[in-house]
């Protein structure tokens, strides 16, 4: 591989504050362009799943 490893990272993590809130943190800019390609989903799922 030369001098570059592959290193796996999560782009999106979510979980549950001290407080019993729900977190999502996107670790990219998934509504930086204006066609990005199947972000809007994801965007729109982890809405989902923090207001729910």
């Amino acid at each position: 591989m030369g001098h570059f490893r592959r290193r796996l990272q999560a782009a999106v993590v979510s979980g549950t504050s001290a407080l019993g809130g729900r977190v999502v943190l996107f670790g990219t800019e998934p509504l930086f362009r204006d066609h990005p390609k199947g972000l809007y989903s994801q965007v729109a799922k982890a809405v989902s799943w923090a207001a729910a």
